[in-house]
């Protein structure tokens, strides 16, 4: 009976080695089970015109995510369409599944075609109508009742006090309205940002959440946490499922102010205001999912030495999220600020833990976390570092 020669196949150790490591890049084995890891990145960008080179830290940002190699990234403060832009065209390639509340879609901005029409009447968030607006009634407004300044919270305040019915008139938007509060750097930046009359179009991004994914993008849905109230500072949440992610809420909460210049709301202070939003985001409490971004609330920490020390934000609200049954592995583990005293772009004179990635539900195994986006050749990106996530799930 004959017998089938076959060609020998020599196969060096090494080979096998680097190939079975490639394999648990992705995954991990462990008693013959396969776990599907990912890592997730939680930054904001502080691209607004009250913080430093906004448009020349864009490039920066986009580099230092594809370095992280993050398969979810949830930003904040991304609020003009055209840092958004740059954004999509920078990590594009490498995330092709992104979501805002300009989007058309998830993946598409913008539909293609418009070119030319959009270069002669160009998207801006105040319409020349409300211009002549802002300058007549509620500059008049302003100018009689002393709200003059270049502190957007100073002259929120005054606004908020002092011309109310002239704010909540119809004939100002909500996006108009929240451009004109963050450009109040200097005129000619509330004119170039809001009130484009050639140019490139520059929508304004409500509560300037973006969310970006190497993974599909199965279904994504922007929520306002108050649908019938005109804001300064819109707040709510990108509600998303993604594939072998599963629920991601990408979020940022009301800050902490010394005065309160919301005018169309019940609430007295930003703390109240964060306690309703955190109470609307309980509608995810019994179902396993991710909550990460800018939070503005942390508990306090203190060390040895005193200038690690990290300040409490609306500690009552914190415990909240603990309450609703969220665990917070960055809190537990790094304890190091993210909004620092020490950061060159910062205005404060203190350190927090305001930006956070918590985990509710009982699956996510394997857990590690670290600061990221501190600096990019050696210069801050941000007035915030950002916040990285790896799990496994079985």
């Amino acid at each position: 009976m004959s017998s089938t020669a076959f060609p020998r196949i020599n196969i060096t150790k090494g080979v096998i080695v680097l190939a079975f490591t490639a394999i648990l890049l992705q995954i991990d084995i462990v008693h013959g089970e396969e776990k599907q890891c990912t890592n997730l990145v939680s930054f904001n960008a502080g691209l607004a015109p009250v913080v430093a080179k906004m448009d020349d830290r864009v490039p920066a940002i986009a580099n230092s995510l594809k370095e992280i190699n993050s398969d979810v990234i949830c930003l904040q403060e991304v609020w003009f369409e055209r840092s958004l832009n740059k954004l999509v065209e920078l990590l594009g390639d490498d995330y092709p599944y992104h979501y805002s509340v300009l989007h058309k879609k998830v993946g598409t901005v913008r539909s293609k075609g418009r070119s030319w029409f959009s270069w002669l009447f160009p998207d801006a968030p105040c319409s020349a109508k409300e211009a002549a607006y802002i300058v007549k009634d509620l500059g008049g407004c302003a100018i009689k009742s002393g709200c003059v300044g270049s502190n957007p919270q100073e002259v929120g305040g005054c606004l908020a006090s002092k011309c109310r019915d002239v704010l909540k008139s119809r004939k100002l938007s909500q996006s108009c309205l929240s451009c004109t509060l963050f450009s109040l750097s200097s005129i000619s930046s509330t004119i170039n940002e809001c009130n484009r009359v050639f140019g490139a179009n520059n929508r304004f991004n409500g509560p300037g959440l973006v969310v970006f994914s190497k993974k599909q993008i199965s279904s994504a849905k922007y929520n306002k946490f108050f649908p019938f109230s005109k804001l300064f500072v819109e707040r709510g949440y990108i509600d998303t499922k993604i594939d072998d992610v599963g629920r991601v809420v990408c979020t940022h909460l009301s800050a902490h102010f010394g005065s309160y210049f919301e005018f169309d709301t019940y609430f007295k202070n930003y703390k109240d205001q964060q306690t309703a939003e955190i109470r609307r985001l309980g509608r995810f409490r019994f179902m396993e999912h991710i909550l990460l971004g800018d939070l503005n609330t942390g508990p306090q920490i203190t060390f040895k030495d005193s200038k690690y020390n990290i300040e409490s934000v609306y500690p009552s609200n914190f415990r909240r999220l603990m309450i609703y049954g969220y665990s917070d592995p960055y809190i537990n583990e790094v304890q190091l600020c993210t909004y620092c005293q020490y950061n060159r772009l910062t205005t404060k004179g203190q350190s927090h833990i305001l930006d956070h990635i918590m985990l509710r539900g009982r699956k996510f195994k394997d857990v590690e976390t670290q600061r990221v986006m501190v600096h990019y050749n050696g210069a801050p990106i941000s007035d915030h570092y950002g916040v990285e996530l790896s799990f496994c799930r079985a």
